[in-house]
């Protein structure tokens, strides 16, 4: 069946927006829609932009106008631009039993195309799904199972002097640097000195004879505070 140019229901005139975009219905698909609309209505929303133009939904607004219902629910979908409008509608279609595996796999394959592209153009992943219609986290999928390599936008590597056919001189080291205090220091490539570590164990003190201890305590008695304080100035200096 040839979709119309134009559709009117009610005193609405809907256009299609695009009507080649899909196969149309075969007749036994057809007259399962409409039977189902002719008992229960429409069930779908269409999906018009603000001109009445439908997005998604085209059999659905030819068979009720078919059936001369005066009114058909929709949903608006407001400042899409054409190619916003066109990845919407093999979007909501995408998924509709009408379509064959084979015309499900098509149909993705170009939106993955479209995704790869957006993104080789350096948009991001989230301006990709809005103007896609899909989520952030299916555009990761899209460019993951891509088999085209360009999950990221080609940047061009930064001109060096060997790539334009003059030698590179490295920089000269620097003569002074900061430390952490802020202070400036010279600039110098000397290791530091590892700190001394002892291996040995300490030798153990020697052994005081007690009764000689006992004979100098005695002694100590016998000091004035003056001998005592040059006894100690003494032991210290030696």
């Amino acid at each position: 069946m040839t979709v119309p140019t134009t559709i009117t229901i009610g005193k609405r005139t809907l256009t299609p927006l695009f009507p080649d975009l899909l196969r149309p219905m075969n007749p036994k698909e057809r007259q399962n829609l409409k039977d189902s609309i002719r008992q229960v209505g429409v069930l779908t929303l269409i999906i018009v932009d603000e001109n009445d133009g439908i997005i998604d939904g085209i059999n659905r607004a030819s068979i009720v106008a078919e059936l001369g219902h005066p009114h058909i629910p929709s949903e608006l979908r407001n400042g899409l631009t054409l190619d916003q409008k066109r990845e919407l509608a093999e979007w909501y279609n995408v998924s509709r039993r009408h379509l064959t595996p084979a015309e499900q796999a098509a149909v993705l394959k170009a939106r993955r195309a479209r995704v790869v592209q957006k993104r080789k153009e350096g948009q991001s992943l989230r301006s990709i799904a809005e103007e896609v219609g899909v989520d952030v986290a299916q555009v990761h999928r899209d460019l993951k199972e891509s088999p085209v390599a360009a999950a990221t936008p080609a940047v061009p590597p930064p001109i060096t002097g060997s790539a334009i056919g003059v030698p590179i001189t490295p920089p000269a080291p620097p003569l002074t640097i900061i430390g952490r205090d802020g202070k400036k220091y010279a600039a110098t490539n000397r290791k530091r000195k590892k700190k001394y570590t002892r291996t040995r164990p300490l030798p153990a003190p020697p052994r005081i004879d007690s009764a000689r201890l006992e004979e100098f305590r005695t002694l100590w008695a016998t000091f004035t505070d003056e001998e005592k304080r040059f006894y100690r100035s003494w032991v210290l200096s030696h």
